[in-house]
C-alpha cells in the first residue's frame, strides 16, 4: 500500500508541475474537505502549511493569491456554518484572536493579518444564533419582555 500511495504521489508530482496548477489542486482538495465536514482545513498546523505553500513556494501572481484567500475564506466560512454545533465557530474565533490552539504551548498561526481579520468578521455566525436565541427568549416571556422593552 505504501508503495502504491508512494507512486501515486510521484505521479501526481509529474502531472502538476505548473505553479497555478498545484494551486488549483490544493482548492479542489480543500473543497473536498469541506465537503467531507473536515476540520483540516482550519487547524493552525494546515493553515501555516498553506500559507507557507501559497506564499513562499508557489511563484503566484498577487490576484492569484488573491483569488486563493477568497476561495479559502468562502470555504471556512462553508465549513463552520453546515453544522448546528457552534462550538466550532466559537473554537475557530478563539483561534483567529489567540493565534493558536492550545494556549502557550501551541503553534502560533501564521496568516497574513489582513486575511485573518476577514476570516474573524465572517465567522460571525455563533454570535447572530446566540442573538436569535435571546430574542426569542425574551419575546416570549412577558415579565421578561416588559422589561427589556
Amino acid at each position: 500500500m505504501k508503495d502504491l500511495m508512494l507512486e501515486l504521489a510521484d505521479g501526481i508530482r509529474k502531472l502538476f508541475t505548473r505553479d497555478k496548477d498545484k494551486k488549483d489542486l490544493l482548492m479542489v482538495l480543500l473543497k473536498q474537505l469541506t465537503e467531507m465536514k473536515s476540520n483540516y482545513i482550519v487547524r493552525v498546523d494546515s493553515i501555516n502549511r498553506m500559507g507557507v505553500f501559497i506564499e513562499d513556494v508557489l511563484k503566484l501572481s498577487k490576484q492569484e493569491k488573491e483569488d486563493f484567500y477568497n476561495n479559502y475564506v468562502y470555504l471556512v466560512k462553508k465549513l463552520l456554518g453546515v453544522s448546528s454545533d457552534t462550538s466550532k465557530c466559537v473554537w475557530f474565533d478563539y483561534v483567529l484572536y489567540q493565534g493558536n490552539e492550545e494556549g502557550e504551548a501551541g503553534e502560533t498561526l501564521q496568516m497574513p493579518k489582513e486575511i485573518r481579520e476577514w476570516m474573524y468578521l465572517e465567522n460571525t455566525r455563533v454570535f447572530q444564533y446566540a442573538y436569535d436565541k435571546l430574542d426569542r427568549i425574551i419575546r416570549n416571556t412577558d415579565d421578561l419582555k416588559a422589561r427589556f422593552f
